[in-house]
């Protein structure tokens, strides 16, 4: 088919130049008689272009006479061409694909083989996914093999033969494995058969297609250079011919062209004003100034717009940088809005702050551009109105630009302020006025309103843009300040909060530590009998009542403890300590208590325990509070163990304490260091106490620059460590001699 169509090219083509040469004839004389009727024998007049220069002429002369050489010289080249496509298109749409094809079948139908031997042989389904892949592949290259070589004479036997036996493949034996069906020995030996016939047939349509495409390459090339050969010579009579006429036509054209030329480079240099001169030269040129110059306007214009986004970013980055710092909303409103309405070239700007919420408390403010010489309320109805056009153009997250003389520009605005709006804007001269509401996440917190006069430039999509990023800044900003504020306030409300309990725990503590003095002073009279004989049950009824007036006494030294360190009334005392020797000194203390409840205490000290800077009555008393709670909680026959030494880094001294009693649970060790935090473990209820120990500790260890930690396990024990910096340093030792 396509070489049919190359012959009838090629009949075409050869016509061509014998057919023009006749109309030419005829076209050149009625062209002559209409040149010679034009005014003054030079052209003719053509509406809304001026006179039509006489080049055209001389330009249609020269492609006349030229043109018949070049096509007379080219028809052959041209058929030439026609059998070169005509081979590229065979080799390109059927050989090659058809090629492809070809060996995708071969590929394919041997991976299935090897599949279903595979499959045949072991019976692992693992091998069907393969064989599956590769039958639809199969079944694609078949049919792109026979479309692309099915209707070739010499060929098609050969593909309808292989079609047939891949078929024959897997209707006997690919589908029935890939249904579960196994097959004999016998069958993969006649399946190998089967497809050594596929690869047979596969091999003669290569060798056919390869012959083929040789053939196709040698048609192509011998086509090429007899095409090129007479384009060459054609050229170069069309050439010679038509020099004479072309210099004619240069002399006409040049002037506009270097005209262009001119603007052009001014164009390279960033002038953009330059403009070619669309009235002279030919109308082609004429029509090539008019688009250079349509260009240049574009990129004026590209440029005043680069131009006034670097000046809105500017703007944005010179007012922003300190927005977010400032802390109080009328210092925002300040910093704000004079330069934007500057920067924007706004005539009149009006920012309003609503009152605040129980969230975001704060009053609501107010402030104007250029400011007015005397302070005046605003409209009642124009406050309203823009309170409710805010709030309802803030659920559109978008600022709305309303112009006076365009109703539609207002559809955004509720019917019910529509006129209200617009009856406001005449009589206060706004010619177009942009709302943007301010606020944060759901809450409309207020607006900023800028105008323009009659004289001002409407609002450009950048400016609009602008202002809408601007607005977004602004109220985050307030909403920051408010939050802010708040937060000031409720620090101040639990500062003082906390400064009154405190008060309280001291006032309470001093007021009951006197009578509780004198309650124990009394006890201890009557029990030595100064006052006569005592009971046996009495003696041990106010043994109870002494036992709990001490603890009660204990718990009131511990809240008075507590208040001054959190109050910071106690001065800190900076000497060297010597953390083992506090540790021997506490572990005496306890040794009678640890001797009443059955419980051993053994003390397990470094080598060389480094010395450490400290308060040593403060750090004594984490000692001996630690100590006691091991042995509390310890069982009859339980050992505590106190080791204090260095620790692996040598940057720090360790005292731990391990008992095996009771244990905390994980969830009771998150809350240990709390202050009045008892633990949920029943055996540790029974066990008396006040919870203010360990809080008292923790805040001990803190204030001498170090660290408590537990480790504990129901029932296994705990361990209590407290590190604390050392002081092997020069300096430090200096500042502790000082200090001391």
């Amino acid at each position: 088919m396509i070489w049919s169509v190359a012959t009838v090219i090629m009949a075409v083509v050869l016509l061509v130049p014998v057919a023009y040469l006749v109309l030419s004839r005829r076209s050149a004389a009625a062209a002559r008689t209409a040149r010679d009727a034009e005014p003054g024998g030079r052209g003719r007049v053509r509406a809304g272009r001026g006179p039509l220069p006489s080049v055209r002429v001389k330009i249609t002369e020269m492609i006349r006479t030229a043109t018949v050489c070049i096509l007379a010289l080219c028809a052959v080249g041209v058929a030439g061409s026609a059998f070169s496509a005509a081979s590229r298109f065979e080799s390109a749409n059927r050989i090659g694909p058809g090629e492809r094809a070809n060996v995708l079948v071969a590929q394919q139908i041997q991976e299935s083989l090897l599949a279903y031997r595979g499959y045949e042989r072991t019976g692992d389904a693992s091998f069907l996914a393969p064989l599956r892949s590769a039958r639809t592949v199969v079944d694609a290259a078949v049919g792109t093999l026979d479309d692309a070589l099915g209707d070739d004479a010499p060929i098609s036997r050969d593909v309808v033969h292989q079609r047939d036996l891949v078929a024959r493949f897997w209707q006997r034996y690919g589908d029935p494995a890939l249904s579960g069906v196994r097959q004999s020995s016998a069958d993969v030996t006649d399946a190998s058969a089967l497809v050594d016939s596929i690869l047979q047939s596969n091999g003669a349509i290569a060798g056919w297609t390869k012959q083929r495409r040789m053939e196709l390459t040698t048609i192509s090339v011998v086509a090429a250079m007899i095409t090129g050969g007479l384009l060459v010579i054609g050229a170069a009579v069309g050439l010679v011919i038509g020099l004479r006429p072309a210099r004619q036509v240069l002399t006409g054209i040049a002037p506009p062209l270097e005209n262009l030329e001119r603007v052009v480079r001014r164009l390279q240099q960033q002038d953009f004003s330059a403009r070619a001169d669309s009235a002279a030269g030919v109308l082609e040129i004429r029509d090539v100034a008019e688009a250079l110059n349509e260009l240049a306007a574009g990129q004026e214009r590209a440029e005043e717009r680069a131009a006034e986004e670097l000046r809105l970013t500017s703007l944005e980055r010179d007012w922003g940088s300190s927005l977010h710092s400032l802390t109080e909303v009328e210092e925002i409103l300040e910093a704000i809005l004079v330069p934007l309405c500057e920067g924007l070239h706004a005539r009149v700007g009006w920012v309003r702050v609503f009152p605040g919420t129980e969230d975001l408390p704060g009053r609501s403010l107010g402030l104007m551009y250029p400011p007015m010489p005397e302070r005046r309320a605003a409209p009642e109805d124009l406050v309203i109105a823009a309170q409710r056009l805010a709030r309802q153009i803030w659920r559109l997250q978008q600022s709305l630009v309303i112009y006076r003389d365009d109703a539609a520009s207002a559809t955004l605005v509720p019917p019910d302020l529509r006129d209200t709006v617009l009856d406001i804007m005449k009589p206060l001269g706004v010619a177009s006025m942009i709302f943007a509401p301010l606020g944060i996440r759901e809450t409309c917190l207020g607006y900023l309103i800028m105008s323009r006069t009659d004289e001002d430039e409407v609002w450009s999509p950048l400016e609009i843009r602008a202002i809408n990023r601007m607005a977004r800044e602004i109220g985050l900003a307030i909403g920051q300040a408010r939050s802010f504020a708040r937060e000031q306030q409720l620090v101040g409300e639990l500062q003082a909060l906390d400064a009154r309990k405190n008060a309280f725990v001291s006032m309470v503590s001093h007021e009951l530590r006197t009578p509780l003095s004198s309650v124990i002073g009394h006890l201890e009279i009557i029990r030595n009998g100064d006052l006569g004989p005592v009971d046996a049950r009495v003696d041990r009824s106010l043994g109870a009542v002494e036992r709990n007036t001490r603890r009660l006494t204990t718990l009131i030294e511990d809240l008075l403890l507590l208040s001054r360190i959190e109050e910071n009334t106690t001065p800190t005392v900076r000497k060297p300590v010597d953390l083992d020797l506090l540790a021997r000194e506490s572990v005496q203390l306890q040794q009678p208590v640890a001797d009443r409840s059955g419980i051993t205490l053994r003390l397990l000290s470094g080598a060389s325990v480094p010395m450490m800077l400290g308060d040593p009555n403060e750090i004594e008393r984490v000692i001996d509070n630690l100590l006691s709670n091991a042995i509390k909680f310890s069982p009859r026959g339980g050992e505590v163990q106190i080791a204090v030494g260095g620790d692996p880094t040598g940057e720090a001294v360790e005292l731990r304490v391990t008992d095996h009693g009771i244990g905390i649970s994980p969830e009771d060790q998150r809350r240990l260091f709390t202050r009045f935090f008892r633990s949920t473990n029943p055996a540790a209820e029974a066990i008396p106490g006040t919870g203010l120990g360990l809080a008292i500790c923790k805040l001990i260890v803190e204030r001498n620059r170090g660290r408590i930690s537990v480790q504990s396990e129901l029932g296994r024990g705990t361990t209590m460590r407290v590190a604390f910096p050392v002081t092997d340093r020069p300096a430090e030792r200096a500042a502790a001699a000082v200090a001391g």
